[in-house]
């Protein structure tokens, strides 16, 4: 299972991946289930990425640590 642990001062947030159909994955956030759907093309990269930092900074406060691990 990948998942993406953020840690901030106040806190942290686990992202996991769940399968949406054959070869097809979401990130959901652990806390709340909010769902961000991963870029179909590199250009859309940025955005995706932002959006899983904003959403975790209202959890964690100051961005302190991201790790992604594979268990």
């Amino acid at each position: 299972m990948l998942a993406i642990v953020v840690r901030g001062n106040s806190g942290t947030v686990t992202w996991f991946r769940q399968a949406v159909g054959h070869s097809s994955y979401n990130w959901v956030c652990s806390r709340d289930g909010f769902v961000v759907v991963p870029p179909k093309t590199p250009a859309q990269l940025e955005s995706v990425l932002v959006a899983m930092a904003q959403h975790s900074l209202a959890f964690t406060g100051t961005l302190a640590q991201v790790v992604q691990l594979d268990i």
